[in-house]
């Protein structure tokens, strides 16, 4: 019985849901003066802050760009009328992508809870994969 109840618990969803509340930004850290990601469409310089979405979280050069110190995350406070210049994630945009920027992209929206796989993911048509992010950041928003 007691088996029964430890298995009934699920501390990764648990983690994910107390995780998934808190927003983070980013703006420019004091080695960079402008910062771009071409695969993602961010541009930031200046006082400029952005909202850290999960798409933008599983990008290499951002990751890279936080550890680096050209990156860093805001407080609330320094958050500025700047989110409405977050790259939206719309069809045009993504279409754009190559099929090798858009499976990272989409396995980093995977969750517990989708039919799909990471072995999924990577045999999708890139018209499949722009559905794919567009239907998962719709269910985010």
């Amino acid at each position: 019985m007691f088996l029964l109840l430890i298995n009934n618990i699920n501390p990764l969803k648990t983690y994910k849901m107390a995780k998934e509340e808190k927003k983070k930004f980013i703006k420019l850290g004091e080695k960079a003066s402008s910062f771009s990601c071409p695969t993602t469409g961010v541009s930031l310089s200046g006082n400029k802050v952005i909202e850290l979405t999960p798409t933008l979280a599983a990008s290499k050069k951002i990751k890279n760009a936080l550890r680096g110190g050209h990156l860093e995350y805001a407080d609330e406070k320094e958050v500025t009328e700047d989110l409405s210049d977050t790259p939206a994630m719309d069809r045009t945009f993504l279409e754009g992508k190559t099929k090798a920027v858009l499976v990272p992209m989409a396995i980093s929206l995977l969750t517990e809870d989708d039919e799909e796989d990471e072995d999924d993911i990577n045999s999708m048509k890139k018209a499949d994969l722009v559905d794919f992010i567009l239907l998962k950041n719709e269910a985010t928003e």
